[in-house]
């Protein structure tokens, strides 16, 4: 069975006004919310469940997606947090998790095939894969290199650095729980430092089609022009 954790509990700050009435996964992109896109792709990679984290304004949230039910084929489980539990804390506890499962953001705009990133973690036999995609950074100074002396050894001007970064979306081994605190916040980054210090293997999905994450105001805009003018890439067959 495929299944995915979708973590929808976040008060999205970044986005105040609007995070007041509504809890960011449920932001508009036109006439349909970003976590409604999240579960119809979901439903069309022929995944069979998902579990819905939630926390802040869980209420809202649950109604939502129930009233989507008669449009998915996709069975929903709710799990409330009474208080934030980091990114990969709401695993903890978790009953009915398969031997490998998606967990992801219920907050991103993607075109990512969910079900390519779960098969890429069967098939490689690692405790976890983290889907993957190549940002640039424009710094807009003067950077330095400075010698001990404090002599200049090196000057670039507004360099862009090129990094991998995380999207958001992760494929795990059951066997994660292991690695998981008892109690207390715990966040993906604090995981896979664990992990690498216990000698285990995080595999990467790199991935070079569309990503963004709605968490400030001028992505959120930008998101839902780039749906709105062309609302099929992510709504179409995955």
């Amino acid at each position: 069975m495929n299944q995915a954790v979708i973590l929808a509990g976040g008060r999205g700050a970044r986005l105040a006004p609007f995070n007041t009435v509504l809890p960011k996964p449920l932001m508009p992109l036109g006439e349909v919310s970003v976590l409604e896109i999240v579960l119809r792709r979901l439903d069309r990679a022929g995944f069979d469940e998902a579990i819905l984290a939630t926390g802040y304004l869980s209420e809202i949230i649950e109604a939502f997606c129930k009233s989507l039910g008669p449009k998915l084929r996709l069975d929903l489980r709710f799990v409330r947090e009474e208080e934030p539990r980091g990114t990969v804390g709401p695993l903890r506890g978790l009953s009915g998790l398969e031997e490998h499962f998606l967990l992801m953001n219920g907050d991103v705009l993607t075109d990512l095939p969910f079900d390519r990133v779960l098969e890429a973690q069967r098939g490689r036999g690692s405790i976890a894969t983290l889907a993957v995609a190549e940002r640039e950074v424009v710094i807009d100074f003067g950077i330095l290199s400075v010698d001990p002396d404090g002599s200049v050894s090196r000057y670039t001007e507004k360099p862009t650095l090129r990094h991998l970064v995380s999207l958001g979306v992760y494929a795990f081994s059951r066997e994660i729980l292991e690695w998981i605190p008892a109690s207390g916040k715990f966040d993906l980054p604090d995981l896979v430092q664990l992990l690498i210090e216990g000698n285990r293997r995080v595999n990467t999905y790199p991935f070079k089609g569309y990503w963004k994450d709605i968490g400030r105001i001028e992505d959120y805009e930008s998101a839902k022009e780039d749906f709105l003018r062309n609302p099929e890439r992510f709504l179409g067959e995955s």
